[in-house]
């Protein structure tokens, strides 16, 4: 579950410039010397590392400091989900609204995000340690996501949807072909009186088209358009990367406890 983490911040050898990618851009930054610690500089660690509980939980909790300040700067708190209620418990992601007397949620979990570099895997060799930075397509965390249109009598209509994640080349390979932003996969219906488990559930592959398509208009009357899903993917990627460094810091107390 990384954001923005898919080429590793520091090298064994520090001898090397590191590329680091974020949400916006990839910025080359030299290595950090406290993690690859000359004989001075061991020395200097072996005498403070009664501080910390090992010798590598001193490293560790010196380069989570720089790191957490490096990903701080990136924290955004993505677009206004206009309409809808937002309730975040952990990565649990709770998105609700009212819709002429009916509940509709979308759910998913940030665990179980498809975190996605759309820009070219750019190799370390191709920089200088004199770059600043350079720009880079920002990698997007995509989620699975659950549409919950309940009726006032608890009856429920659970749609299970996902992203359609098309390549420019495909795009450009297909030229007169409309690629939807989301689709879904599967659906069942239950009321309060069942498990949501125990329900049918009515995959997609072989549905009829017809039908497919009304079920779509179900979702966008509700509030599910294209502008929605986008801002949705937007929202998911700024909270993604907010778990992540939550979890930079909680590693850091954790390394830093005797």
């Amino acid at each position: 579950m990384s954001f923005a983490r898919s080429l590793f911040r520091f090298s064994k050898s520090c001898g090397q410039a590191v590329v680091c990618s974020t949400s916006s851009k990839t910025v080359i930054r030299k290595p950090i010397q406290n993690f690859a610690p000359n004989n001075i500089s061991r020395s200097i660690l072996q005498s403070s590392c009664r501080c910390f509980h090992t010798e590598g939980d001193g490293d560790l909790a010196n380069f989570l400091k720089e790191e957490i300040a490096y990903e701080e700067e990136n924290v955004t708190d993505g677009p206004e989900l206009h309409n809808f209620t937002v309730d975040i418990q952990g990565p649990k992601v709770n998105l609700s609204r009212n819709f002429n007397g009916e509940r509709v949620d979308v759910v998913f979990n940030i665990n179980e995000n498809e975190n996605v570099d759309e820009g070219l895997n750019i190799e370390e060799s191709e920089y200088s340690q004199d770059q600043d930075d350079v720009s880079l397509p920002e990698i997007v965390s995509y989620p699975s996501f659950q549409v919950k249109i309940t009726k006032p009598s608890g009856k429920t209509l659970h749609f299970n949807a996902l992203y359609n994640k098309l390549s420019e080349e495909e795009g450009q390979n297909d030229p007169e072909e409309q690629f939807d932003l989301i689709r879904f996969d599967s659906l069942k219906i239950y009321d309060q009186s069942m498990k949501m488990e125990d329900a049918y559930e009515a995959e997609t592959e072989n549905m009829d088209g017809e039908l497919y398509s009304m079920l779509m208009t179900t979702l966008l009357e509700r509030g599910i358009t294209g502008a929605f899903v986008n801002d949705l993917l937007d929202f998911s990627t700024a909270s993604e990367h907010k778990q992540y460094v939550k979890f930079l810091k909680e590693l850091q107390v954790f390394a830093k406890e005797k």
